[in-house]
């Protein structure tokens, strides 16, 4: 074949082979608990197959070699000669994290070492088992005679058969050239190519097409072949026939696993891979239209003019539209993130030798690519510790009456403008006695005061720096040490952790985070003549009350609202600003922040609008009660209220 670049295929090479190596560990995580699930198997296998020759393509001969030791290894277990158990499963995941690993390898310098430990440990580990005979194998019965076969006599050598294999792609194929060159290389490996339609230059250049036709002569494993180009990503459909036979007259090739009675006219969705980095730049320049949208509706409101009334009008429908679209475009779903961790608590609980199971709801809730990427470091911390310390060990879970394997949660729900995750596990749970001695130990209060905490209030000492009940850290965790990180996490998020726990039934941690970090739904209100938003999903109401409506308990202002009592927190006082010498009604916002509810004191409410969030500076992102700031139509700056910490006064 002729020698094409393919430096410009490296991207969809890394993603694709990523995406195969996610479903591979978790097909594998669940083959290992049942290891009776051959269709896992037989999917595994393809993947496999598929990635050794897309490695194949691109000439990376050590990643096409580990994958077909491993393809190898799994053709072992189709067979009946291995079982996906111990040893052999341990080196299937070595396998995957040594291809893991040139990944990152071929994304960062685009080569690759060779992993000959593990491609050593794959082959042996196929053929443990086949000198003794596995659950399936079948001997056959010796050839007689000298064993040697006999040549038939009196014919001549046949022609060789030409065939002609047509391949229809996908209209929704991102990059159609590469697929088509990881296809011509595939068959050229079990077959003499002698060309095709287009041709390999043509397709270099992205010539466009809408079949690859190409003229082989087949060799051995061609037959097994077929039917898996049939199956790869992006193809639709491939036939087979004779050269010089009429199209009509072409067998079109099952795809392993593919529905066959799939309707012709079902419409698929067309994709398109972009970077990230253009979405955030069309982000940023739909964010200046929404801010310019709002100045120019501010403008409208003091002129008298129809015909610029309906142009504004007209322009705050379209930025609407395209402002929700790209936000759209930017939600991924949790999925992502949860896929990779049924792995990484498997690898954790036999290097503690517990069983534990974990199990994932909820996971096609979408959320911000922003907030994706920072809470997947929060999750994983909490999982190890759920492992690490919340779970026990088999005999200690007997001994109290559980079930061997421990389970550990992991529920996503959506609540108003926030989504919750909810990570619990059924362990030990944390002991609040070990909590109040290492409290008192380390000075942070008195035995008295440690004696009369509320278990809440025991629980957030668990998010202070360096704060464990352990005099011993394990090297993967402990429980309160590192949980400030994730507290500072998420709150740069815009959200907040809580954690509960009951002695003997286990441990959960809530995270409250937003869908999006770019453009909200907001209230404008007036603090000593300083403009403030606050976030439209954390308000139920608003009200105004008389001063006689505002009542004492305990030294505390509250409120009474249709039989409900609530604190009442006066803004002005909270900044430390001069109260306003008026009339004494207020202006309040009820507010809630998960089961806290309270009347936000303010001098004026102004309206509602949709904002653009910008972060503070990181010096000032500590300040308690601001979350970001926003820029107005009119120019001002307006500081948006954090709601939760305010409510933790």
């Amino acid at each position: 074949m002729a020698d094409v670049d393919l430096a410009k295929y490296t991207k969809l090479f890394v993603a694709e082979a990523r995406e195969y190596l996610r479903a591979l560990n978790d097909a594998m995580v669940g083959l290992e608990a049942d290891p009776s699930d051959m269709a896992k198997v037989d999917e595994m296998f393809r993947a496999c197959h598929t990635m050794k020759g897309m490695a194949g393509m691109m000439g990376l001969e050590p990643f096409a070699e580990t994958a077909h030791a491993l393809e190898d290894l799994l053709n072992a277990i189709r067979r009946g000669e291995a079982e996906p158990t111990g040893k052999v499963a341990e080196a299937i995941f070595a396998g995957l994290d040594a291809l893991e690993g040139m990944m990152d390898s071929v994304s960062q310098s685009g080569e690759v070492k060779e992993a000959k430990g593990v491609i050593d440990g794959l082959r042996d580990a196929a053929s443990a088992r086949r000198g003794r005979g596995g659950r399936g194998s079948r001997k056959k019965a010796a050839p007689k005679g000298d064993g040697a076969p006999k040549a038939k006599r009196g014919k001549p050598p046949a022609k060789p058969k030409v065939v002609v294999l047509k391949v229809r792609l996908a209209r929704r194929c991102a990059f159609p050239a590469a697929r088509a060159i990881v296809i011509l290389k595939e068959l050229a490996r079990v077959a003499n190519v002698r060309g095709s339609n287009p041709s390999e230059e043509e397709i270099d250049q992205e010539h466009a097409f809408e079949e690859l036709e190409i003229t082989l002569e087949p060799e051995k494993g061609f037959d097994e072949t077929v039917p898996r180009i049939a199956s790869m990503l992006d193809v639709d459909e491939v036939r087979v026939g004779r050269e010089g036979d009429d199209s009509s007259k072409f067998e079109t090739v099952d795809a392993p696993g593919r529905l066959k009675d799939k309707p012709v006219d079902t419409p698929t969705t067309q994709t398109v891979r972009v970077g990230m980095d253009k979405l955030d730049e069309l982000l940023d320049d739909v964010s200046e239209l929404v801010i310019a949208r709002s100045r120019l509706i501010e403008r409208t409101a003091s002129q008298d003019d129809r015909e610029l009334g309906e142009i504004s009008a007209h322009i705050n429908k379209l930025t609407s539209e395209i402002q929700s679209k790209v936000l759209g475009i930017r939600m991924i779903p949790l999925e992502t993130v949860m896929g990779r961790f049924p792995r990484m608590v498997r690898d954790i609980a036999r290097n503690q030798g517990k069983q534990v199971e974990l199990v994932v709801d909820g996971g096609s809730i979408e959320l911000d690519r922003t907030v994706i990427d920072l809470i997947s470091d929060p999750i994983m911390h909490i999982l190890r510790n759920c492992v690490d310390h919340g779970i026990e060990t088999e005999s200690e879970r007997r001994r109290t009456g559980k079930r061997a394997r421990g389970l550990i949660r992991i529920v996503a729900s959506k609540q108003q403008d926030h989504v919750l995750i909810e990570i619990s596990d059924d362990g030990a749970g944390i002991d609040y006695e070990a909590i109040k001695a290492k409290a008192v130990a380390s000075g942070l209060t008195t035995r008295d005061e440690a004696d009369s905490a509320l278990a809440r209030d025991l629980l957030q000492l668990l998010f202070r720096p360096g704060f464990s009940t352990r005099d011993e850290v394990s090297k993967l965790s402990g429980r309160g040490v590192g949980l400030d990180v994730v507290k500072r996490n998420v709150e740069d998020l815009g959200g907040s952790v809580m954690v509960s726990s009951s002695e003997g039934a286990g441990t959960t941690f809530s995270l409250w985070l937003p869908f999006t970090l770019a453009i909200i739904e907001a209230m404008l209100v007036s603090i000593a003549d300083q403009v403030y938003a606050v976030a439209m999903g954390t308000i139920s109401e608003s009200h105004r009350f008389e001063r006689s409506d505002v009542k004492l308990i305990r030294d505390r202002e509250v409120v009474q609202l249709r039989g409900e009592v609530l604190p009442v927190i006066r803004m002005r006082r909270f900044f430390d600003i001069q109260e306003d010498e008026g009339s004494g009604a207020i202006n309040a916002l009820i507010v809630q922040s998960r089961e806290r509810r309270a009347a936000l004191a303010v001098d004026d409410l102004m309206g509602h609008q949709q904002i653009v969030v910008k972060s503070l500076d990181r010096r000032l992102r500590r300040t308690k009660g601001i979350s970001g700031g926003t820029i107005l139509g009119s120019g001002r700056i307006a500081l948006i209220l954090d709601v939760d910490s305010i409510l933790e006064r």
